[in-house]
């Protein structure tokens, strides 16, 4: 298993900037790899923190709002819940 580090957030955006810099560039077969992996990886990575992101919004709002029901909606697409596992309202015990 990787090692994980923490890094901020705008290490990764420059990352990912520069890959997308880089993807005109023929960098060879390892380079052309590499830039393919770091790019998946950092997709990978915001498509989390994304759904992090919704899933605090949705915890923090209301309950029973308008805007914890948008919320949940949003971070259930994010979080690739098939609709048939899906309730229409949320239901609180």
């Amino acid at each position: 298993m990787d090692k994980r580090v923490q890094f901020p957030e705008s290490f990764a955006v420059d990352v990912a900037r520069l890959i997308s810099f880089l993807t005109d560039y023929d960098l060879g077969g390892y380079g052309n790899a590499l830039r393919g992996n770091i790019n998946e990886q950092l997709t990978a990575k915001f498509e989390a923190m994304d759904r992090r992101n919704a899933f605090t919004k949705y915890k923090t709002a209301a309950p029973g709002s308008q805007e914890r029901e948008k919320f949940r909606k949003e971070y259930l697409q994010l979080a690739d819940i098939h609709r048939n596992w899906i309730s229409p309202n949320e239901t609180i015990h």
